[in-house]
């Protein structure tokens, strides 16, 4: 009586798994977890394997022989993925198909233990992903595209700006300093009071237009990230915020980061100085730090702050802490190798983690 129960409740145990394979379109198989033979297999398996359920059952070597080794490994479908009764395992697979054709399936296996002479048995679906396989590459492949074409764009963007920053240092600016030197000279020639006076005035409006065009030529492009790297130029950074918004930022860090690849240190700056804006604007505090660190083959970037801060569980479930700027900023690092990581508590301050690597590969176009 007990064993005639123990029967009766494994095969209610198979049905259910062979009415869900079929409500789903995929293939049902039932196997002795001891002999590995083919107890019963669902007539879908001739559009996975090539061979009909007759076939297969007959020989059951055409069911593992199809299977193609995935990373030095290759699972078997015949026998226990686990000592344990009805706990379902899974796998995703390469098989070959009759004709040769190579095809993913998504396996899902479990033990039914039996009692007696009925024996432990192997109940397994096996669904075909070869067409989501395909579309998950394609659309890896797409995400890919774009994130080398956002690269580009933003090269294109620093070439551009830098090519407006000389243009405005060489053109604007020099054009500007040679009229107030003129000035200088009528100034010091002028013999009527009022008539000094009024030049005087537009001396001091071309030192604050000569002023002005040096500012957005740093804002545009800072030639001292060019000429003399990264730290320098975020030393220049801080002094500009600590003007600007009467942030004080420190810097601490090694001035070898000058080695950096150009493009990479343009990324970097841009990086940083966003994350200090938000800082200054979005903090409600008056410090921050930047600490740089060399860490074999990439540089390790810290922006900290003992602000405000925020909850990050509940910043993400409403759509806040991680705005279009900072999401950009994730992305090109991904893109290159790199690591974005915002750690943050409301009311203790934010720390933002950029792990970049030192050496990039050339751009698209690159000759």
């Amino acid at each position: 009586m007990v064993q005639e129960e123990c029967t009766q409740q494994v095969q209610r145990i198979a049905d259910g798994f062979r009415q869900l394979a079929e409500s789903l379109g995929d293939v049902f198989w039932l196997a002795d977890a001891k002999t590995a033979r083919l107890l019963y297999i669902s007539p879908g398996c001739e559009e996975i394997w090539g061979y009909t359920a007759s076939e297969m059952r007959a020989r059951p070597d055409l069911f593992e022989a199809a299977l193609q080794e995935e990373d030095g490994r290759c699972v078997s479908l015949l026998f226990a993925p686990s000592s344990r009764p009805a706990r379902p395992h899974s796998d995703e697979i390469r098989i070959r198909h009759r004709d040769g054709e190579e095809r993913w399936v998504r396996v899902r296996k479990a033990l039914l233990k039996g009692r007696g002479a009925l024996g432990d048995r192997i109940a397994g679906i096996a669904e075909e992903t070869t067409a989501e396989r395909q579309a998950r590459d394609q659309l890896r492949e797409g995400r890919g595209a774009l994130c080398d074409l956002a690269t580009e764009l933003v090269l294109a963007e620093e070439h551009e700006r830098r090519n407006l920053a000389n243009d405005l240092h060489d053109g604007l600016t020099q054009t500007l300093c040679m009229a107030k030197l003129e000035l200088s000279h009528l100034v010091h020639q002028e013999r009527d009071a009022e008539g000094c006076a009024h030049l005087t005035a537009i001396a001091r409006g071309l030192d604050q237009s000569i002023d002005a065009a040096r500012s957005i030529t740093f804002q545009l492009s800072p030639p001292v990230l060019h000429d003399f790297g990264l730290i320098s130029a975020l030393e220049w950074l801080a002094e500009d915020l600590d003007k600007r918004f009467g942030l004080d930022v420190t810097i601490n860090g090694s001035h070898s980061a000058r080695h950096l690849e150009e493009r990479l240190s343009a990324m970097l700056f841009r990086s940083v100085r966003e994350l200090l804006i938000n800082v200054a604007k979005h903090a409600r505090t008056d410090r921050a730090q930047v600490h740089l660190e060399w860490l074999g083959p990439q540089l390790r970037i810290e922006v900290t702050d003992k602000g405000r801060g925020f909850l990050q569980d509940s910043a993400r479930e409403h759509g806040v802490g991680e705005g279009f700027g900072l999401a950009s900023i994730r992305r090109r690092l991904e893109h290159l190798g790199g690591h974005f990581e915002i750690l943050s508590s409301a009311g203790r301050g934010t720390k933002v983690i950029i792990l970049a690597p030192t050496a990039i590969a050339a751009p698209i176009g690159t000759p």
